[in-house]
């Protein structure tokens, strides 16, 4: 099963060096193992209610 979760919250980019932070992210991730599948930062990115 994929979760979906989103915020409108600041956070920092995924790199291994943050140098940017967004406004909103969308985030979807396997239930069962917590890994995540897909990631969207900023304000472009489509607010999704979980599934």
């Amino acid at each position: 099963m994929q979760q979906t979760l989103t915020g409108r919250g600041d956070v920092q980019s995924l790199g291994a060096h943050p140098k940017r932070s967004y406004s909103g992210y969308t985030l979807a991730y396997q239930a069962q193992t917590g890994r995540l599948l897909y990631a969207c930062l900023g304000k472009t990115c489509s607010m999704k209610e979980s599934q």
